[in-house]
């Protein structure tokens, strides 16, 4: 009942829901976009309408990044307004019973990011080819890369929740999740690709089933993933029991 309470609290702000209109939008003009570059394909021999179908799903994953910031942001403005000390006081300063309550609420918001994500990749490419005259004839949702779109917003979560009671900074939380994410790990795993496939946006696109050089299998790329976001949130939960707040 506290966990949901938390998510609760969450949601009555405005964040999250801009966060998650935001990730529409992209999702939409990222699809859009490419499938028109589909169109073209298709017509110049060098398409088929099944690989402008998967892209049509894949690339709603892009709403994992705005749900990572909805996490860091979510944990790391209560440390500047003061909700952090509050709640510690309100479990009899049990901190660990904060942290995972915190991160129960931020989860089970999640799973709200997860599922608009889902409902997108399952109909844009049943409804948006057919705009660009890209046939839909004999194709079909790909449903791995559809839950992998989910787990990722999930997993997500976990990270940006660790992110944010790390840094405690919403601004410092924000700036290193977009550069660890478009930067760092984006470009150092195409300079070192050996290490590179085992980043946690590359084993995130395994999941998606990106179909970069990078990719590897559904299983060792989420044992990974949970072990990259496990990880984090461990190491932050034991900051946080013994930092100041």
């Amino acid at each position: 009942m506290i966990v949901l309470a938390e998510a609760r609290r969450m949601l009555a702000g405005r964040m999250w829901w801009i966060l998650l209109l935001t990730g529409v939008a992209l999702a939409m003009l990222i699809v859009v976009s490419l499938l028109g570059e589909h169109s073209t394909a298709i017509v110049a021999g060098s398409g088929s309408p099944h690989a402008a179908a998967d892209d049509a799903t894949r690339y709603w994953m892009i709403g994992y990044l705005l749900c990572a910031l909805m996490a860091a942001l979510a944990i790391s403005t209560e440390f500047q307004d003061g909700q952090i000390k509050r709640s510690v006081l309100l479990q009899r300063a049990d901190r660990s019973r904060v942290v995972w309550v915190k991160l129960g609420g931020v989860l089970i918001v999640s799973v709200v990011f997860g599922v608009v994500a889902v409902i997108g990749a399952v109909i844009s490419p049943l409804t948006l080819p057919g705009l660009f005259g890209i046939s839909s004839e004999g194709v079909s949702v790909d449903w791995q890369i559809v839950g992998g779109i989910f787990l990722i917003n999930i997993l997500a979560a976990g990270w940006g929740f660790a992110i944010g009671m790390l840094f405690r900074s919403p601004v410092l939380s924000v700036v290193f999740i977009l550069v660890q994410t478009l930067l760092i790990e984006t470009y150092g795993a195409k300079a070192v690709p050996a290490v590179g496939k085992y980043l946690l946006t590359s084993v995130f696109g395994s999941l998606y089933k990106d179909p970069g050089p990078l990719s590897m299998d559904m299983l060792p790329a989420l044992a990974i993933a949970c072990a990259w976001v496990i990880a984090a949130i461990v190491f932050a939960a034991a900051l946080f029991r013994r930092r100041d707040i």
